[in-house]
């Protein structure tokens, strides 16, 4: 693994460390305080219940608090433990009956209820230190004709505190422990899950522009990572076909360039070694001449197909009169359907407007008449019909021709596609001229397609957005 993912791995074990040591921290902290509030809220509970427990049991003899019964009969009825310590005041805070137990009457002298018993108000509940020891006090205000009293009921906590005292030892040592045990689960983590991409980054390295057929392996999870390798097999199936369609592309013009220029080159040098005429040798430069403009064709057309490929070539968008437009292409190439004898019809419908570049849609309208021209024998006939579907402009060009197998249908509009290899050179032009049309069509935002048949004609369709 690279020191890239070392380095991801590294800040994901950082990153999971530190959010899991913040978050058990917290934790510890909310567990430690949290149980100790429970601990002294069940302390305090227990000394108020034993201090009302104890105010119906008390009486007044001679005008000193005692007991009805034993402090271990009191104890006994509910809530006994040995820890508490219980003691009764007067008001001056001296101590009338000091624990662990109160006097209580003789036997046989055990006098009845007062007249009027003992009030109390509700408990004051304090903690106070004596000789390095806490303690938490319940203090029970009592009120009598004979005076005031307060019943005193403490409970040490240095059970409480020694256990506490442990459970935050433990805390603190275990916190660390625990945190170090996150930081290697969390690398070990972070291992695994950047396993896929190590992969990914491997198949990755493999594939190179004369290997693209190469793809990365998906796991099947349907995860994020298998998300990525989707994406990375379908980024690296546009790149083989723009790699296909780029090699392609340049055998094929250097294709159509070269036989230009070789009969140019040939030519040339058969009339340079024949001591050639003056008339013979502007046969040669008549001939070369068409070969030239030939090629500025080609070369003009691949320019355009370039230019439109990358973006570069815009649309000058106005509502252009397709009906007019129509017209003057029409009466343009009946010159070049008279040159083959071939017959022209055009059906226009008018006012049909379409949102476009005039000049591009002159273009289209000239590539389609001339590939039906083309492809048309002496005496058949091109129909050209403008028209409507609903509200979108309709454009169908039709001949009946020698048509196109069905298998090449699918890459009529390929750059250089030729449905008879054996009859390219008979049938003029670039070869770029429907790939231009669909470009045009596409960057107008129409629709272009084809119905044909071999020997029995073809008909292009085009749909386009109307004006406004």
């Amino acid at each position: 693994m690279t020191r890239f993912h070392k380095g991801v791995r590294f800040r994901i074990t950082v990153q999971h460390t530190a959010v899991f040591a913040v978050l058990f921290t917290v934790f510890s902290f909310g567990i430690y305080y949290g149980l100790q509030d429970v601990t002294f809220r069940h302390v305090d509970l227990e000394l108020s219940r034993r201090a009302k427990l104890l105010l119906p049991e008390l009486v007044i003899v001679d005008g000193q608090p005692m007991l009805r019964k034993t402090m271990e009969q009191v104890m006994s009825q509910e809530l006994r433990t040995t820890y508490l310590h219980t003691e009764i005041t007067d008001q001056k805070g001296e101590v009338l009956r000091p624990s662990p137990r109160f006097r209580t009457p003789k036997k046989g002298a055990r006098p009845p209820a007062p007249a009027r018993p003992l009030s109390a108000d509700n408990p004051t509940l304090t903690t106070f230190s004596s000789e390095d020891e806490r303690f938490r006090l319940a203090i029970l205000p009592l009120h009598d004709e004979s005076g005031n009293y307060q019943v005193r009921i403490a409970y040490p906590l240095k059970p409480i505190d020694e256990a506490f005292e442990n459970l935050r030892l433990f805390l603190i040592a275990g916190v660390p422990l625990i945190v170090a045990l996150a930081a290697v689960g969390g690398w070990m983590l972070a291992r695994g899950s950047l396993q896929p991409v190590a992969a990914i980054t491997q198949a990755a390295r493999q594939i190179s522009a004369q290997g693209l057929a190469r793809r990365i392996p998906v796991r099947g999870v349907r995860d994020e990572l298998d998300e990525l390798a989707l994406t990375f097999n379908e980024m690296l199936e546009r790149l083989q076909r723009s790699f296909e369609q780029a090699r392609t592309f340049s055998i094929d013009a250097a294709h159509e360039l070269r036989t230009p220029l070789t009969a140019m080159r040939g030519e040339s040098e058969v009339a340079l070694l024949r001591n050639s005429s003056a008339e013979e040798l502007r046969r040669v430069l008549r001939s070369n001449l068409e070969e030239i403009n030939r090629i500025t064709a080609i070369v003009n057309d691949l320019l355009t197909v370039a230019q439109g490929e990358a973006g570069t070539l815009e649309l000058r968008r106005e509502s252009v009169p397709l009906s007019d437009l129509a017209g003057n292409i029409v009466e343009t190439v009946q010159v070049l359907a008279e040159d083959k004898s071939v017959k022209l019809e055009a059906e226009i419908e008018p006012g049909v407007r379409v949102d476009g570049d005039a000049l591009r849609l002159s273009q289209l309208l000239l590539n389609l008449l001339d590939n039906a021209i083309k492809h048309s024998s002496p005496g058949q006939t091109v129909r050209m019909t403008i028209g409507k579907d609903g509200p979108a402009p309709v454009l169908r060009v039709e001949d009946s021709g020698t048509g196109i197998a069905e298998e090449d249908i699918p890459h009529i509009f390929d750059r250089f596609f030729r449905t008879d290899r054996s009859r390219s050179r008979q049938v003029p032009g670039s070869g770029l001229g429907l790939s231009i049309s669909k470009w045009i069509v596409d960057a107008h935002g129409g629709q272009i397609s084809v119905a044909s048949k071999l020997g029995a004609g073809s008909t292009f369709t085009v749909r386009l957005p109307a004006a406004g």
